[in-house]
């Protein structure tokens, strides 16, 4: 199992501009199309090795004891029922609404505004608990790092847990994200909104019942998973965008293909690692089923390890519903998937090389 040391790909995406047109000579139309995509595209940051390598870090909080419980496994019951693990779970209704994250805080996103938010809701039984703000932690732990010159990276999944489960954050504080914010923030001070305990299920091998059961007992689980096209398609202005190309393409003569390939590969580089020419139009064709109506499962390439790190909040799952597939709800805003929301079986979510962060007791 390989390590997520600094984890979300920042991910920046604008309305395509709705081209109207069947026309077979798609050449005329590539200064347009080159927009299109390069204001769709994406870009990802490097997994580092950050906290393996903690004390060689310039740490701001050196001095505090840095510990994750990642060493927990948890056990579950060999039966099924009520006291093993049901067939179908969800914590949907508590989950606040999907919104876009900003810049590289998916992980905060993840923890903070769906986990712990998700979690409390559901132990108190209060849909009025207000949904915490993600960035306030995503400022903290730059603080702690010392690399608020960096406000916009990514962070490591178990030293935000940690940070949140040791100092907290405030209930409903407003936060700008600014390396002058982070900068005042230091030294950290404790905060009244705290999650009380975290735990990795590290145990690969068990790790679908592993999450099952933690969401059947009301405990959200973070994931980190490797991301690529395949994934960013279900952004619905992407995949409008390749619905457009998927309608011409019985038309297009190979050169015109390869030129809108060409195109593909120059605006998402980086999610397209391991993808080829047949791959990227399998992904195009795939598209033109897509409709506001339909409820999503994720279909497609798997990606490659350490591919588009990204942190996604499991909230529900279901034996029966795709052959077995869980509920995840994404920081890309409300136009990707269903409303923020998308299926993900349980053998494709597996090939995703993910590890998994369950949060609260």
């Amino acid at each position: 199992m390989y390590s997520f040391d600094s984890m979300c790909a920042h991910r920046r995406s604008k309305l395509a501009p709705q081209l109207h047109y069947k026309s077979a000579c798609l050449q005329s139309f590539l200064p347009i199309l080159f927009f299109v995509f390069y204001s769709l595209s994406s870009y990802g940051q490097d997994w580092r090795d950050a906290i393996s390598n903690l004390k060689s870090l310039n740490l701001k909080g050196s001095e505090h004891t840095y510990s994750e419980n990642s060493g927990d496994v948890i056990e579950i019951p060999t039966t099924r029922g009520e006291a093993g693990v049901p067939s179908q779970f969800s914590l949907k209704q508590y989950v606040p609404p999907a919104i876009n994250q900003i810049g590289g805080s998916c992980v905060s996103f993840a923890t903070v505004y769906y986990g712990l938010t998700t979690y409390n809701r559901k132990r108190e039984e209060n849909m009025g608990i207000a949904p915490n703000n993600p960035l306030e932690l995503h400022t903290k732990v730059h603080a702690f790092l010392n690399t608020c010159n960096e406000i916009g990276d990514g962070l490591n999944p178990g030293l935000a847990l940690t940070l949140l489960r040791d100092y907290g954050i405030n209930a409903n504080q407003k936060i700008e994200l600014k390396d002058s914010v982070c900068e005042m923030i230091y030294p950290l001070e404790e905060c009244p909104v705290k999650l009380e305990h975290w735990k990795q299920l590290n145990n690969s091998s068990q790790n679908i019942d592993k999450v099952k059961y933690a969401i059947s007992h009301g405990n959200p689980v973070v994931a980190g998973i490797s991301t690529n096209l395949s994934i960013e398609l279900y952004l619905k202005e992407n995949w409008v965008t390749f619905q457009l190309f998927a309608s011409v393409l019985p038309e297009m003569s190979a050169q015109e293909q390869s030129s809108i390939i060409t195109l593909i590969k120059q605006c998402f580089s980086e999610s397209l690692s391991g993808f080829s020419k047949n791959d990227i139009i399998a992904e195009i064709k795939k598209t033109s089923t897509f409709n506001d109506k339909q409820e999503f499962c994720w279909q497609g390439k798997h990606p490659l390890k350490n591919q588009d790190p990204h942190a996604i909040c499991i909230i529900g799952y279901d034996d029966n519903r795709f052959g077995g597939a869980f509920e995840i709800v994404n920081s890309w805003g409300a136009t990707w998937g269903n409303s923020g929301y998308l299926w993900i079986k349980y053998s494709d979510f597996y090939k995703m090389y993910p590890l998994f962060y369950m949060i609260g007791n």
